[in-house]
């Protein structure tokens, strides 16, 4: 079975389908290692940043296992289990970017609002989870839980059920297995350090009650955590074209420049 060039709208789902039945074909038997990276993404002509999430969505699925170092194999089945068909990747969840692209969109403004809205316990409640990120930060815990409490807490702030229900839902979706997994991997002790930093600066802001610092805070936390990650995905890599961005929820993203 030959290796198809893929051309296609959320790319990382294709490559994963892709791989799948190359391996339920038999090119990729259980317990050999996947052609390296480089030349995988050749092949399909693809991204290398593509070719990563897939490869993460195939191993949160136990049909590879990736060793660092060593590249990607194809996990043996159980003794004896029935040789049954690989679950379709990504078969109802939201890719890990595109959350992040609808928090830019969304929690700038809950954060302007809570700055007007917030009461003086709701501001307390908002410090109290910051504090908890803090020390959760310091021991490097990853997708800690105070940060979900952190931003929810500043959307319930807001005064508007409705922003309050959205980022609720968002942060649910983004603490899903593919997204813990791409957390782990591609969030740097550096980067934690710089998170503290700025919760820090949309907490002055926010408990401060001042709307416009707030928003900014807020959407250069959100920038900056989108364009690390996407930093990671591509080191080593030639940049992903338009297409490519947009298959992995970034349109625009690696050219968008900060506020202020």
């Amino acid at each position: 079975m030959s290796i198809q060039p893929l051309k296609s709208p959320r790319l990382h789902q294709r490559i994963a389908q892709e791989i799948e039945q190359l391996i339920a074909a038999g090119s990729f038997p259980p317990g050999t290692r996947l052609p390296a990276e480089r030349q995988l993404a050749q092949s399909l002509r693809v991204s290398r940043s593509s070719l990563r999430e897939a490869l993460s969505a195939l191993e949160l699925q136990g049909v590879l296992e990736i060793k660092v170092g060593s590249g990607a194999w194809v996990r043996k089945p159980p003794e004896g289990a029935a040789q049954a068909p690989a679950p379709a990747a990504f078969p109802a969840g939201i890719p890990p970017f595109d959350l992040l692209h609808a928090r830019r969109i969304v929690e700038p403004e809950a954060a302007a609002l809570a700055a007007r809205q917030a009461t003086p316990a709701q501001r307390m409640e908002i410090a109290q989870a910051f504090a908890r990120l803090e020390r959760e930060m310091a021991d490097n815990a990853p997708l800690p839980q105070a940060d979900r409490d952190f931003h929810v807490r500043i959307a319930r702030a807001s005064g508007n059920a409705g922003l309050a229900l959205i980022v609720e839902r968002l942060w649910l979706e983004f603490q899903s297995p593919l997204g813990q997994r791409m957390e782990a991997l591609y969030v740097t002790p550096e980067r934690r350090r710089d998170n503290i930093e700025e919760h820090r600066a949309v907490l002055q802001a926010v408990v401060g009650g001042l709307a416009a610092q707030a928003r900014q805070a807020m959407r250069r936390h959100l920038l900056n955590a989108e364009r690390q990650r996407l930093t990671d995905l591509q080191s080593n890599a030639t940049a992903p074209d338009r297409a490519d961005q947009e298959a992995v929820g970034l349109p625009g993203c690696a050219t968008a420049q900060p506020p202020g």
